[in-house]
């Protein structure tokens, strides 16, 4: 085996190590694998259609870590469900868990309109959740306690506030593992039980379920609308307009509905005391309206530097291994804003204020990129000699 090769081989097998440890500990497994299939479409550019060739190259780059992480995330799927009876990578990710909460969600507490802030559980629905099932009811006590032990660490008085769905469904977890009920089964047989209940109380009438009825797609409708609504977040994401109100702050479209309101904080998680919020930070608007210019401008000649760096990439046929893993990390981070930008362009063809709430993460991000491609680009043009 050549030097060569063994480098490439131990950087595949490391970087399928890595990338099989975030598949099971972080959900996001679909972005990373978008992101390896736009580095193997950017190697099938580079050599010029040449399938046979993009594959040889991909092997260690893709295919290889792609393989050793899905091995890893199968290993310990199979583990699970042979040691602790857990068809899913954990608890949380399981079917049994997420239909759980699904159904406590869906329980009609009578109320449309979320008040709070990440709530799309609240006390009046686990509290009719307590009163059809009674597996759940028998841990209630043990919930209770877990959520109050959160509140008061956060410095809370008021142990009955509404709180996130995170801490329901981590009490829930914490509360059946600390009860009796996992002696004689798995913690996910016992979610299994509690959503069987819930079901059942739903088809028997004893709890309503929210049901929410829609119009036909008027497809005709999305696709005139979308053509402005690419135009006006590429706008907001590539020339950020800090220091404009509608960035700032978040106001629905008057043709949204209390339900689509709803619906929309409980699926997006929302900070609902933002929204339709006028009083603005003056003293922040300032310091934007400095800045805004300075950040056009680095995104501009950024935009600029990508071009030319892959233009540079597809047209030389020979790069040092660190430029290989350089374009390879570019490209997972571009492909991961422009799958952002996508969810952006929805959020605005559904009428939501899509640039303030969900642009500025990507933001800083795209600047930050920007700024460092530019010195690499610089530096390889500074090394590149024209042939005579």
């Amino acid at each position: 085996m050549s030097e060569n090769l063994a480098r490439k081989l131990i950087f595949s097998v490391l970087g399928g190590l890595c990338l099989g440890i975030i598949f099971i500990t972080r959900p996001e497994q679909m972005v990373f694998l978008l992101s390896y299939l736009v580095v193997f479409v950017i190697l099938v550019l580079r050599n010029r259609m040449n399938i046979a060739r993009a594959i040889r190259e991909a092997l260690p780059i893709c295919i290889i870590p792609i393989a050793i992480s899905l091995l890893i995330t199968t290993v310990f799927t199979l583990l699970n469900a042979f040691f602790l009876e857990l068809p899913a990578l954990s608890i949380s990710g399981s079917s049994a868990f997420k239909e759980t909460f699904s159904q406590i969600q869906s329980i009609d507490d009578g109320q449309n309109i979320d008040d709070f802030e990440f709530v799309n559980i609240n006390r009046q629905q686990l509290k009719m959740a307590y009163q059809v099932s009674p597996t759940l009811n028998q841990v209630k006590p043990l919930i209770e306690e877990e959520l109050a032990e959160r509140i008061t660490r956060q410095g809370g008085k008021d142990t009955n506030i509404e709180v996130t769905i995170d801490w329901v469904s981590w009490s829930t977890i914490e509360a059946i593992r600390r009860s009796n009920l996992t002696e004689d089964r798995s913690m996910y047989q016992v979610f299994t039980q509690i959503n069987s209940e819930l079901q059942e109380a739903f088809n028997d009438k004893r709890i309503n379920q929210k049901t929410f009825s829609f119009n036909d797609i008027d497809i005709g409708f999305w696709l005139n609308k979308f053509p402005h609504s690419l135009t006006e977040m590429s706008g907001y994401l590539f020339l950020p307009r800090v220091s404009s109100k509608k960035f700032l702050q978040n106001t629905d479209d008057p043709r949204v509905t209390p339900e689509m309101r709803s619906i929309f904080n409980r699926v997006a998680h929302r900070r609902t005391y933002l929204v339709n919020q006028r009083d603005l930070n003056k003293d922040l608007i300032f310091y934007l309206n400095r800045i805004t210019p300075l950040i056009q401008i680095i995104n501009i000649l950024g935009m600029l530097s990508f071009v030319i760096l892959f233009v540079y990439y597809l047209v030389k046929p020979i790069h040092s291994q660190l430029l290989n893993q350089y374009i390879l990390i570019i490209s997972l981070a571009l492909s991961i804003i422009l799958l952002r930008l996508f969810l952006y362009i929805a959020i605005d063809l559904a009428f939501f204020p899509a640039p303030s709430r969900y642009l500025f993460p990507t933001n800083p991000l795209l600047s930050a990129l920007s700024i460092l491609n530019l010195y690499v680009t610089t530096k390889l043009l500074s090394s590149f000699r024209f042939s005579p």
